[in-house]
């Protein structure tokens, strides 16, 4: 793919970022925004073909929002999301996705709780996010949002399967982190059964950090 075609991707990427935060502003929804673009907010341009928008957003709203990004000429895609790994996919981690031209934006409803935001999954099971894990503020060509903190957004990238796109996000990434708040990530419960901590599987997911990280870690 040349630069041009590249550019103009990315050039669509932040359209659909400007409809998102457009809908959500109207409605008053709250979102968040995760994935690849937190690493280009950070380094602030562009450095490889982004080709979607990941998003946790309020399951409340979730008719309004389908209905906003029908009207701006989004269609619901109906496939399911290979960027999701087989084993979060059976516990039932599910992105609703929205194509417009050659970009997607990947939507993940949430319930916004008062100290965090819970990812209901299947078998009871759910994932939680205290929200000074997603409350960084980010301004992208001119776009304002809130999202990830780098040190949560690292603990993504294992699960990303493109090992060239993992290795170079990790390299953006890694220089915005604080080393206490990474080990402090990695000893916090975020998985959980009918309500109740799962510290074990926590730390399993956690732990996956681990081939990224450097020894001194």
């Amino acid at each position: 793919m040349d630069k041009e075609t590249n550019t103009q991707i990315n050039l669509e990427i932040i359209e659909s970022l400007e409809n998102l935060i457009s809908i959500c502003k109207n409605l008053n929804c709250q979102f968040r925004i995760f994935g690849s673009l937190i690493p280009a907010a950070l380094k602030g341009e562009f450095y490889r073909k982004i080709g979607d928008i990941d998003c946790f957003i309020d399951s409340k709203f979730k008719k309004d929002i389908e209905n906003g990004l029908e009207k701006r000429g989004y269609l619901k895609s109906t496939k399911r999301d290979d960027d999701i790994p087989p084993f979060l996919y059976f516990l039932g981690f599910r992105t609703e996705n929205f194509i417009k031209g050659s970009n997607k934006i990947s939507l993940l409803f949430v319930s916004f709780k008062e100290n965090y935001i819970e990812i209901p999954l299947r078998f009871s099971f759910s994932l939680r996010t205290s929200y000074n894990l997603i409350n960084k503020n980010y301004n992208f060509y001119g776009k304002e949002f809130k999202g990830l903190i780098p040190e949560a957004t690292l603990f993504i990238l294992p699960f990303v399967k493109d090992e060239i796109k993992r290795r170079v996000d990790f390299n953006i990434l890694f220089p915005f982190c604080n080393s206490d708040t990474i080990r402090k990530i990695k000893s916090t419960d975020t998985f959980y059964w009918f309500g109740k901590r799962l510290p074990l599987i926590s730390k399993i997911l956690a732990s996956k950090i681990d081939k990224l990280l450097p020894k001194r870690f």
